[in-house]
């Protein structure tokens, strides 16, 4: 997990934010995950995803130089694709 973002009306996370690709941090793309996509597994200390590299790799995206939510339709595409 690279960042969270937060709903700004409810105060709540609303994406847990992986850093995929790039180098030192640099070029990669981020892709953001539904909260509630998000389980805490006791047994490894940590959140876990129900979705495999491909569904995540398909999955919508944005570089750190974009506003995802500057489209009104991101937030839609991305709880879309993860159901």
């Amino acid at each position: 997990i690279h960042n969270f973002m937060v709903d700004k009306y409810t105060g709540q996370v609303a994406y847990a934010v992986m850093l995929c690709g790039g180098f030192l941090g640099l070029g990669g793309s981020h892709h953001p995950l539904p909260w509630r996509a998000l389980k805490y597994e006791p047994s490894v200390g940590g959140y876990v995803v129900s979705a495999d590299d491909q569904r995540l790799m398909n999955a919508p995206r944005y570089s750190a130089s974009e506003d995802p939510f500057a489209d009104p339709g991101f937030a839609q595409k991305v709880d879309a694709h993860y159901g």
